[in-house]
């Protein structure tokens, strides 16, 4: 294993972990990490309700944000800091009716028209690009390519970049103007937990 990330590198990794993986969450903000979603791809989240509360909690008293990806219920319900939307999921500004003022919603953007719908969008507090690269969690999804990310980058929302980021590419995902990298298989290997 390669030696951790610096605490300044390692607070740009953004995880993304699957509900089954929650006691992963507190090794990752130990080593540094600020924020970490959560997702399921299932339907029910009741088995793991009670497990994510509690790490919302947690995470909160540590300054690590909690984002819940997709589902703006269940981030009100646990009391999360923030929902990620897909493009195909609810509305972001229907998503703020439910979750408040102050929960941060990002929306998924996978091209130049997406980018600038969400940038306009009043409701959407943050972008993420991508995938950047080739991903075999999404294998039909073509990559966008750094270029997307420059084009997001700098314009006034924080940005995140997602797909196929791992230690090897991470610094031209930063260099690119990324705020943060999200990870799913490459956040153990880059921070060492």
């Amino acid at each position: 294993m390669s030696d951790p990330l610096p605490p300044a590198l390692a607070g740009r990794i953004y995880p993304l972990l699957d509900l089954d993986e929650l006691d992963r969450a507190r090794p990752l903000a130990a080593r540094g990490v600020r924020r970490i979603q959560v997702r399921h791809k299932g339907e029910a989240w009741g088995g793991g309700f009670d497990r994510l509360l509690a790490l919302s909690a947690e995470l909160r008293t540590m300054g690590v944000l909690l984002v819940v990806n997709d589902r703006a219920d269940v981030a009100a319900a646990v009391g999360a800091g923030g929902v990620h939307l897909g493009q195909g999921d609810l509305p972001p500004a229907a998503v703020r009716r439910l979750v408040g003022p102050h929960v941060m919603i990002a929306l998924s953007c996978a091209a130049g028209e997406e980018v600038e719908r969400a940038l306009a969008d009043g409701a959407v507090d943050e972008l993420s690009v991508g995938p950047v690269f080739a991903t075999p969690v999404k294998p039909s999804a073509p990559a966008v390519g750094l270029d997307l990310v420059r084009r997001a980058a700098g314009r006034g929302k924080p940005l995140t970049a997602i797909g196929g980021i791992h230690r090897g590419n991470l610094p031209m995902v930063l260099e690119a103007g990324a705020d943060w990298a999200a990870m799913i298989r490459g956040a153990r290997e880059a921070l060492g937990a």
